[in-house]
């Protein structure tokens, strides 16, 4: 500072008193020591100026690092990767750091004309009011919760906010700080574990129902519905095709939730006859008309804005088609969507396959009874349509058990992965949390699928062997319902046989254990597995609560005896069950190796 700028130059040049001049004086050990220095002129004959000093060092050491904090403190709100904003008492922003409004679209001078309700979802407002009323006005404390905003351009984002108030001396509200982290990634792996959840859950429902026999029109009303707990089901239709009269049946049609069916039309050349010829699935996300002209196809009523279409498919044949159309959105249909929809429908093409065999096994027992001079050709026609029924059905299970091992296995397999990256890419104690929490119920789904897979078909049984899927399938049992399996065969040595005799030992004893779960009341069953010469041998037996064999071989409901015997009947077997009420049950089976 130069001299005469000090406080007594000034107070003798201006006659005047000033006041708080600061000097900084340095010691010989380097350090700096501050003053405050006020002088003011006197009329004294050996005085001209009197010096007031005071030590400002610690004053001034403490207003530095004040100025150092509030630096640290602006680039920090300036540079946080999570949105930041100052709401005053209105909930009017004056203040918004960078993330925040590149999180939301907005430039700073755009943001902090609004207020928070403006850029909140609508129906999330409600609770915002609440939640900023009771900080304001009642608690004076701080809340976090999930809500949605909207950004400039229309579009919704889900973020998690942190709010505290900050308050004056006297207690009362000045400003509030909130953090803003955007979670819309994880909201929606979320829903989307949700969804597959949900989904895989449903499958699992309708396989166990769609495997009891019905007839097609329980079959048809229990789809239409059955859909509509996974999908929009109030465009819908479900057609059936009649090969022999070359017509196509409508048991199912609705337009915007109004039924339209049922209804019948011949073979024509609309959508749902293109699906019937090419047998494939056909989606149309935008466009219609363009497709019927391009594929030569006949427009039927309104024209839609999005299509698809699955075929109802059992190995070649198709026995009809289940349709979604949309008349308000295009690509209303994604990926997710085609591939349920198509699992339904192989699972409703195997119903009514196993309805229209079955009515036709009822309809030649009943012709057996009344015409004996047939007797032959019928027992011929219904090992026929038995063997075909039990084919289709293996058919079907193994493909939809390698479809959920290897189609939806490996998704959730990529999403796990997916979920660990986060896990490494964050350091961020409570995303990590809860993605920990999201790869557990990963793993569940993986688990629950890899179970339905092997109930359908064991892959123990291909690659290994019979006695080791049995083996496989008793461990399976053992943990769900406790029942111990007495486990003895011999004269195997890691002997295969043909696969038509390993599926069907496999599902009679698979049968056979099931009705001692469901009957015995017993916890053991004794198994007995042996190659004798040209023939393999079989024994289950418990010594459970028995049952009257007669009344229940009559009893239609009662399939899992007669899928037994036809089983072994197929491939030149015998089976015999010896019981009776209070005596246990003794399935024995002989099946020709030749």
């Amino acid at each position: 500072m130069p001299v005469e700028e000090f406080a007594s130059a000034r107070a003798l040049k201006e006659q005047r008193a000033v006041h708080n001049v600061e000097i900084g004086v340095v010691k010989e050990d380097g350090n700096v020591i501050w003053t405050s220095v006020s002088a003011a002129p006197v009329a004294f004959p050996d005085w001209k100026v009197v010096i007031v000093t005071s030590d400002i060092s610690e004053r001034k050491r403490m207003e530095n690092t004040l100025r150092e904090s509030e630096k640290r403190l602006r680039t920090l709100f300036q540079k946080s990767p999570l949105g930041i904003g100052l709401e005053d008492f209105e909930s009017r922003f004056i203040d918004a750091n960078e993330a925040l409004c590149a999180m939301l679209g907005y430039t700073k001078e755009e943001l902090l004309g609004k207020t928070v309700l403006d850029i909140t979802h609508p129906d999330d407002r409600a609770m915002s009011t609440t939640l900023l009323e009771y900080m304001i006005t009642g608690s004076n404390r701080g809340y976090s919760t999930q809500k949605r905003y909207i950004r400039k351009h229309g579009s919704s984002l889900w973020v998690n906010v942190t709010t505290a108030p900050v308050t004056n001396s006297a207690g009362v509200f000045t400003y509030g700080i909130s953090l803003v982290e955007d979670i819309t990634e994880r909201k929606w792996a979320e829903e989307n574990i949700r969804r597959q959840n949900l989904e895989l859950t449903f499958l699992n429902q309708i396989g166990q129902v769609f495997n009891r026999l019905m007839p097609p029109s329980e079959i048809v009303e229990l789809l239409y519905s059955s859909i509509g707990q996974v999908l929009d089901n109030r465009s819908l239709y479900i057609a059936l095709y009649d090969e022999t009269s070359q017509s196509i049946s409508f048991p199912i049609y609705t337009i915007k939730g109004k039924h339209r069916g049922p209804f019948s039309r011949p073979f024509g050349n609309g959508l749902t006859e293109y699906i019937l010829h090419t047998k494939e699935l056909l989606l149309i996300p935008h466009d219609q008309e363009a497709f019927l002209a391009e594929h030569h196809i006949d427009a039927v009523g309104e024209m839609l804005m999005s299509f698809l279409g699955v075929p109802m498919r059992v190995g070649n044949e198709v026995l009809g088609v289940i349709a979604l159309q949309d008349y308000e959105r295009e690509d209303a249909y994604q990926a997710g969507d085609v591939e349920l929809l198509g699992t339904i429908a192989r699972q409703v093409a195997i119903a009514l396959e196993n309805s229209r065999l079955y009515g036709e096994v009822q309809r030649e027992l009943n012709e057996r009874k009344q015409a004996e001079h047939a007797l032959r050709e019928s027992r011929d026609r219904l090992a026929h349509l038995s063997h075909r029924l039990v084919q289709v059905q293996e058919q079907e299970r193994r493909h939809i058990a390698f479809e959920l091992h290897d189609e939806v296995g490996q998704t959730l397999a990529a999403l796990s992965m997916a979920l660990e990256g986060v896990t490494q890419a964050t350091k961020d104690a409570a995303v990590r949390e809860k993605t920990a929490g999201l790869k557990d119920l990963v793993r569940s789904l993986i688990n629950q699928v890899s179970a339905l897979s092997m109930e359908l078909h064991p892959r123990d049984l291909d690659a290994l062997g019979l006695v080791p899927a049995l083996i496989a399938l008793f461990r399976r049992i053992s943990t769900q319902t406790g029942i111990e399996v007495d486990f003895k065969h011999s004269a195997f040595r890691k002997r295969r046989l043909t696969p038509e005799i390993e599926i069907s030992a496999y599902r009679i004893i698979q049968e056979a254990l099931t009705n001692v779960i469901r009957h015995s009341g017993v916890k053991i069953a004794n198994i007995r597995l042996q190659l004798d010469g040209d023939s393999l041998w079989i024994q289950v037996q418990d010594e459970g609560q028995g049952f009257d064999f007669q009344k229940e071989l009559n009893d239609q409901d009662s399939l899992g005896l007669l899928s037994m015997t036809e089983r072994a009947k197929q491939i030149g077997g015998r089976l015999s069950i010896e019981t009776a009420p209070g005596e246990g049950v003794l399935v024995t089976c002989t099946l020709p190796l030749r």
